[in-house]
């Protein structure tokens, strides 16, 4: 209803004659709303009444009070108009109430004839009224008529409103608009005042995941030469530049697909990275990898990395108190990382140092073990795959210029010159981040055959046995799940969500000593593979045969294997395995073949759950 007096037409039927009702009162005839014609008075809007509220005013004499609210077809309604001084008289203290009930209004705003009316409700008594149980014809906006019996008396009234139904009555709220891009850009600011849920940011992060970007929104770029390629804006190509990047696709879920959204890609999804923009040859071949499940590892990365730094900072304050060399072994939840010698003065030799970079940050995104977050890991994402800039890396750039990286633009704020700045906020890049620490987890999905399932639980002693196990350790052990999300540039607070409880199903649960198991099948440390599996050349700082080891949770479903998809069979990748677990890809060999088998039938286990498989 809207604020001004609505017009009323009273409708005679049955011969334009006013019926007699039990009370020997007479009854009005049908009323009729349609906006044209007058009310005996006016009828004053009084805004919306919710189910299960009252409201209570005075009426005055000769016009009615409009009450409008929303309701579902089927549901039953009960309306009550009680006077506060209910003696008949029908002057302008006693009130002798009247109800009347319209139904939506149609194109033109007209509400036709009432739905129903009451005068006196027979429980409540004479002058009182009731509609009781109204069945609701129809979807969509209701409106009460409060008034007096032929509009002759005036007084205090209170009007309830009540689903007879339970909640019925109270249609479902509409869908929310479709999520666009400029939508999406939120402002860390705002996540960083509270104004944002994990459900809210994971909407966000699973928009920008699945959405096809643009060159109005900052895709790709207009460099007129490297590190931009030969082409126009966008300037699409296959071969990446450099640490530049392609542009070479147009979303994310394209190529995390494999067994599922988040999952790995197919074989020619395949990335070319590190080239010089051009040719094949050039570039270093990388299967997508499987993202599910992150938002945990990147938790024991952090919690390694405080654990690593810890015994090194020990170290160096026992050297300096003593003035004598320490020597360390590193270690933390069960994974050896070699040994450093911290001297008096603090130089440390980290000549025996293995798996990890000196500056002991454990980095578990990356074939190469290349990132600690998942938040850089995006960044570098968009940057690569869309040239898309974030503001943080923005600010980086300007305060100190990385133009191979970003592009070799005057304007530091638009340095791949294609006109668009802020390409992906700051909040954009929270809510991805939040996104993929909140996606689901892998499962193990044994089979229900008694005898296969016996055999799985031989070939996962096997892979023990054979020395998988040594690099693929079945768990880490999660102290605490807690995830701080903090912002690059406002200084504001982390945004802080706990995965085993805010993750999206099925995720992972605390124990009893609220610990998390993660069974994810790594010791998320850096191997020699050996020259059979080696990259033509160095990435990331780390050696062309070093690569971090991949979880296994979920490899069920993430083939083709190995860093470049050569292998198509899980059989396959076990027996390309070189340098530090020749010896293990030996023992497998040396099983027999039903052995072998088992082993793979065991992999075949680890996998993701077919409910939420594009959740």
């Amino acid at each position: 209803m809207k604020a001004h007096t609505i017009r009323i037409v009273l409708a005679l039927l049955f011969g334009g004659c006013a019926s007699q009702n039990t009370d020997g009162k007479d009854e009005p005839p049908p009323l009729t709303l349609d906006g044209k014609a007058d009310f005996p008075g006016s009828l004053v809007s009084k805004g919306t009444l919710a189910f299960g509220g009252n409201a209570t005013d005075t009426l005055a004499a000769g016009g009615g009070h409009g009450y409008t609210f929303q309701g579902q077809q089927g549901g039953k309604v009960t309306i009550t108009m009680v006077a506060a001084h209910p003696q008949c008289i029908g002057d302008a203290t006693h009130l002798d109430t009247f109800l009347w009930l319209f139904g939506p209004p149609n194109a033109s705003g007209s509400r036709g004839t009432e739905r129903t009316r009451n005068d006196d409700d027979t429980t409540l008594g004479s002058c009182q009224s009731a509609i009781r149980s109204f069945t609701l014809p129809a979807t969509g906006e209701f409106l009460i008529v409060a008034s007096s019996y032929q509009q002759s008396s005036a007084g205090q009234y209170t009007l309830s409103l009540v689903c007879a139904s339970g909640t019925d009555c109270v249609p479902p709220p509409p869908p929310p608009p479709p999520l666009t891009f400029e939508g999406s850009r939120i402002a860390q600011s705002d996540i960083d005042a509270g104004h944002f849920t994990v459900n809210q940011l994971f909407e966000i992060g699973d928009f920008l995941f699945e959405h096809d970007y643009t060159a109005e929104e900052g895709y790709g770029n207009a460099l007129p030469g490297l590190p931009g390629g030969p082409n126009p804006r966008p300037n699409i190509r296959r071969v990446h530049f450099g640490a530049f990047g392609g542009p070479d696709a147009g979303n994310c879920v394209s190529c995390h697909n494999g067994g599922g959204k988040g999952g790995a890609g197919e074989f020619a999804n395949n990335l070319l990275q590190a080239g010089d923009g051009d040719s094949w040859l050039s570039a270093v071949e990388r299967q997508p990898m499987q993202i599910i499940g992150d938002g945990y590892v990147q938790q024991l990365g952090i919690e390694m990395t405080a654990d690593l730094q810890r015994q090194r900072d020990d170290a160096k304050a026992a050297a300096a108190s003593s003035q004598t060399a320490q020597t360390v072994n590193l270690s933390t939840k069960g994974v050896d990382f070699g040994s450093i010698v911290v001297q008096p003065n603090g130089t440390i030799d980290f000549s025996r140092l293995t798996g990890v970079d000196t500056d002991l940050v454990v980095k578990p995104f990356g074939w190469k073990g290349r990132d600690a977050s998942l938040r850089r890991f995006a960044e570098g994402g968009f940057r690569v795959h869309f040239g898309m800039l974030t503001q943080p890396l923005i600010a980086k750039h300007c305060a100190t210029p990385i133009p191979q990286v970003v592009g070799t633009g005057p304007d530091c704020h638009d340095p791949d010159m294609d006109g668009v700045v802020d390409e992906i906020t700051e909040g954009q890049l929270t809510a991805i981040s939040v996104y993929l620490a909140t996606l689901q987890a892998p499962v193990r999905i044994n089979p229900t055959d008694p005898n296969a399932f016996m055999r799985v639980q031989q070939g996962e002693n096997l892979f023990s046995q054979v020395g998988c196990a040594g690099c693929h350790a079945p768990a880490l052990v999660l102290n605490d799940p807690l995830h701080q999300e903090k912002p690059d540039l406002t200084n504001g607070a982390p945004f802080r969500f706990d995965p085993t409880v805010d993750a999206k199903e099925p995720r992972l649960a605390r124990g009893s000593d609220g610990k998390v198991r993660v069974e994810l099948y790594s010791d998320l440390k850096r191997h020699d593979m050996g020259a059979s599996l080696a990259d033509p050349k160095a990435t990331f700082g780390v050696a062309p045969s070093v690569f971090i080891t991949r979880p296994l949770w979920g490899v069920a479903v993430t083939s083709p294997y190995m860093h470049d998809g050569r292998a198509p069979s899980l059989r396959d990748a076990v027996v390309v395995h070189d340098g530090e677990a020749a010896q293990s890809r030996d023992s497998f060999r040396a099983l027999a073949g039903d052995d072998q088998a088992k082993l793979i039938e065991f992999l075949g286990t680890l996998s993701r759950d077919p409910a939420h498989r594009n959740d």
